[in-house]
């Protein structure tokens, strides 16, 4: 699921950017590439403006729900488990690539020789990569399990990061630039399609997942706004190609640690790991059903109510009920 909504996001992002960047060719040709830039922002702000108000018409609040209070219980639980601590590490260094690899276009329009429109091009490649690391990243992760996809998708950012800083500023090298970009490309939306679904591998009540996407949010996604500035200052600091490298090697880093934390995610989520694919396995083979384990558990807790002399309430005891019917129904067919 995770796979598929990031692969349907990249593929409305490409098809907008490709006409954008049409827009952009042809307003550059006839009056620059001041006046086109010029354009961009103005019909970016505009679909923004009106998209908001679509929205602020036609999408409405769900009456039914009534705000809860901070439940600060929660919140103190999941700031307590390592494993949100792991996540928020995992999601910051792999998302800082997302916000980084903007500074492509500049770096091959300066130190490559690229024009504006194929640097463009080059960037906009990231939104049609999107939907086959997704998806691809969204069944893999079905079958192996998503904290190994995100170790392959750091190790593949390593990798194109790496070629991005190694191969020198040569024209006859764009072919080498893009193979990097789509490696980097390919890798952010791999570990992108992952940040969420590590959770299943970690022990997060229900009551709480809320929460804990909260705390994850507002954390992981901190390079929003530290990536743009770090890689302002690289630039500020060291100007020309010594700037970009620096700042890409950064990324680096920021990739080799998130490839690290993950290592220690597979080594504490041994036990539940193994637990879920027995359980996957076991639902593969038909060893399992689902619902008439939920019914017996809902059973057991009627009968622990019981023992100790209190009085279940109705549907609790319809719950039992249907639960030994289960049962029943599931020896018979064994």
């Amino acid at each position: 699921a995770y796979g598929f909504f990031e692969g349907g996001r990249g593929i409305g992002n490409a098809v907008i950017m490709v006409a954008m960047l049409a827009v952009f060719a042809g307003i550059s040709a006839n009056n620059g590439d001041a006046a086109a830039l010029h354009a961009m922002i103005i019909t970016y702000s505009t679909l923004n403006v009106v998209v908001g108000i679509l929205l602020f018409i036609f999408l409405k609040d769900n009456a039914g729900e009534a705000s809860k209070k901070f439940d600060r219980a929660g919140t103190i639980k999941v700031l307590k488990m390592p494993q949100t601590w792991l996540i928020i590490c995992i999601i910051f260094c792999s998302y800082s690539l997302n916000c980084g690899y903007f500074y492509v276009t500049p770096y091959a329009t300066s130190v490559f020789g690229a024009s504006a429109v194929f640097a463009a091009a080059v960037a906009i490649l990231a939104q049609w990569v999107r939907p086959v690391g997704a998806i691809a990243a969204g069944f893999l992760g079905d079958r192996t399990g998503p904290s190994k996809v995100m170790l392959i998708g750091f190790g593949l950012m390593i990798l194109g990061e790496a070629i991005l800083i190694l191969i020198p500023g040569n024209e006859g090298l764009i072919p080498v630039l893009i193979l990097s970009c789509a490696l980097m490309y390919l890798s952010m939306y791999v570990c992108q399609s992952m940040h969420y679904a590590l959770m299943s591998e970690a022990d997060y009540p229900l009551a709480i997942s809320g929460t804990a996407v909260g705390i994850f949010a507002t954390l992981g996604y901190l390079p929003e706004w530290i990536i743009p500035w770090v890689g302002g200052s690289c630039l500020d600091a060291f100007p020309g190609v010594t700037g970009y490298k620096v700042f890409f090697g950064i990324l680096i880093a920021l990739a080799i640690i998130g490839f690290i934390v993950t290592l220690i995610w597979l080594h504490i989520t041994k036990e539940k790991r193994l637990q879920l694919r027995a359980e996957a396995e076991a639902k593969r083979n038909g060893e399992i059903d689902s619902k008439a384990i939920e019914e017996a558990e809902e059973s057991e807790k009627v009968e622990k109510l019981a023992s100790a002399n209190e009085e279940p309430d109705p549907v609790s005891v319809l719950a039992s009920a249907k639960g030994e019917d289960a049962m029943a129904h599931s020896e018979a067919t064994a």
